[in-house]
């Protein structure tokens, strides 16, 4: 941060006098002032909650079924943790920060044991937190005191290796370590299909995008959330896959028929409701369509590859958008290998006929259709 946590504390103080009420757009913005940077509204929360503010007032109150509990609905869940009420009943951050900057002094000067436990007992909303936030998350067969568990040793960690002379504020540093051990959990035992750590952070990244998006009540653009994080077409479908075929909420594929009839829950849902989950194809819901597709791709490119001359190899995949490509116009094209567009549309129109010729060689050439190319 750009000022230390004592500064930060006062400034809030004298800003907002009322511990009872907050306006969380006017302490996001102060804080991220004070920080000199962007900071996520999750950690704006826990900042909050931390400082003492009870009641934490967004600019719509109202909220969808959907959304994600605010700091208090969490923390006014089932667990409450059993201690000093005196203690407990002091949300101030002076409390807080101090009782954990005393109570960890005195664990890493002595090792004593009762301290480390009560570092536990007094951190434990942070692990309920992030429990509560990541079982809603995605179709993981952990249950809620599964990840309380997990996040339970990741706090644990998170006490052992605290520096006390570093100028961080401990809460700060456990999220880190109680959000590791539950995101490992999922992904190395809470899912059938293990996903790697990178593509369940990449899901996480572009659900944010997507959620701002949302709030807006805009539809998520694909191209706009691809520029923004720095990643291909290609990695953005990838994520995308995994997210709804193993992440997913609920199979769309499942029989939901109680009468004997074989209807699936896809039938149900229309695509304008995938819109809300992302960028919305088919092919993310559908694994059958989603192998044939795999199977159709690899076989233009194996016909393209082993039947076209390079320069019309070229033209076809960039008209086409094959790949990373986005499709392009006839006269991007010629720009992009300094001709005219009507020598592109030739190159274009020659190569067409030699792959349809191929294709009518093939069992299954029926089954394939050409993506759209872009308008000349």
């Amino acid at each position: 941060m750009g000022k230390s946590i004592r500064e930060v504390q006062q400034v809030f103080e004298r800003t907002f006098p009322d511990k009872q009420t907050i306006p969380f757009a006017e302490a996001k913005a102060l804080l991220q002032s004070l920080s000199d940077e962007q900071l996520e509204n999750e950690d704006v929360e826990m900042f909050l909650e931390i400082m003492g503010f009870q009641n934490i007032l967004h600019n719509d109150q109202s909220k969808e079924a959907n959304e994600e509990p605010s700091i208090d609905d969490i923390l006014n869940m089932e667990w409450k943790p059993v201690s000093d009420p005196k203690v407990m009943d002091n949300s101030s951050i002076q409390s807080v920060y101090s009782r954990n900057t005393i109570l960890l002094k005195g664990y890493h000067e002595t090792r004593n044991n009762l301290e480390f436990e009560q570092l536990v007992v007094d951190n434990m909303k942070l692990v309920h937190k992030l429990a509560s936030k990541y079982l809603r998350y995605s179709n993981h067969q952990h249950s809620y005191d599964d990840l309380v568990s997990e996040g339970t040793i990741g706090l644990m960690d998170a006490i052992r290796k605290f520096d006390v002379t570093k100028d961080v504020q401990f809460s700060t540093y456990a999220v880190w370590w109680i959000r590791q051990r539950i995101i490992r959990a999922i992904v190395d035992t809470g899912t059938m299909i293990r996903v790697p750590v990178h593509m369940f952070e990449l899901i996480q990244k572009i659900r944010r995008e997507e959620q701002a998006y949302e709030v807006e009540n805009n539809i998520p653009d694909q191209q706009t959330i691809i520029m923004q994080l720095g990643i291909s077409a290609a990695q953005y479908e990838r994520a995308k896959i995994v997210e709804h075929q193993v992440l997913g909420m609920t199979s769309t594929e499942q029989n939901i028929s109680e009468d004997g009839q074989e209807s699936e829950l896809s039938q149900f849902i229309s695509l304008e409701t995938h819109r809300l989950l992302g960028e919305y194809s088919k092919i993310y819901f559908d694994p059958a369509l989603l192998a044939e597709q795999h199977d159709l791709k690899k076989l233009l490119h194996e016909l393209i590859s082993t039947h076209l001359k390079p320069r019309e190899q070229e033209v076809i995949l960039e008209r086409f958008g094959f790949g990373d490509c986005k499709p392009k116009t006839l006269e991007k094209v010629g720009e992009q290998f300094g001709v005219t567009r009507e020598r592109i549309r030739q190159i274009e129109a020659k190569a067409l006929k030699k792959l349809a010729n191929k294709m009518r060689k093939r069992a299954n050439r029926d089954d394939y259709y050409w993506p759209e190319p872009m308008g000349g």
